[in-house]
């Protein structure tokens, strides 16, 4: 993440837009919620994301 940011961020693009596809394939299906989690939410600490 912090040693190569161009890569993290393509990865992160990458894992978004399957994250996305798949929502829409779900809602399309008739899912009448759908829910993302992060889970490196708890991971990060303030320092951390002070570094972006």
């Amino acid at each position: 993440m912090f040693g190569a940011p161009e890569v993290w961020d393509a990865l992160m693009r990458k894992i978004a837009g399957i994250a996305a596809a798949y929502l829409e394939v779900q809602v399309a299906a008739g899912a009448s919620a759908v829910q993302l989690f992060d889970s490196w939410a708890g991971a990060l600490t303030p320092a951390t994301t002070a570094r972006r």
